[in-house]
């Protein structure tokens, strides 16, 4: 009986850590116009100069460029925001 009351009770706490280790959504229309705003030459993707006018460091900006061709899609962009790599305020880690 006493494995059934410890059971229940671990059970009924899973769903709780499992919430508190997602991380929070991305707001996909701030994400676009922050992608937007960085992106001077409106190109589409922001290069490695624009970033560093953001803020970025080269670092971070070759871990944000996953495909490797030089430059951030708007996609790697926002994957990277979810991802955490801002800490917003224009400061990347």
């Amino acid at each position: 009986m006493k494995i059934i009351k410890i059971a229940t009770v671990v059970l009924c706490l899973l769903p709780i850590a499992g919430f508190a280790q997602q991380k929070p959504a991305t707001d996909s229309k701030a994400a676009a116009a922050q992608f937007k705003a960085i992106d001077k030459d409106g190109s589409g993707t922001i290069s490695a100069a624009e970033a560093e006018a953001a803020g970025m460091s080269p670092k971070t900006f070759k871990r944000i460029d996953v495909n490797g061709d030089g430059s951030v899609s708007q996609s790697e962009f926002i994957a990277a925001l979810a991802a955490g790599y801002s800490t917003g305020g224009g400061r990347w880690e």
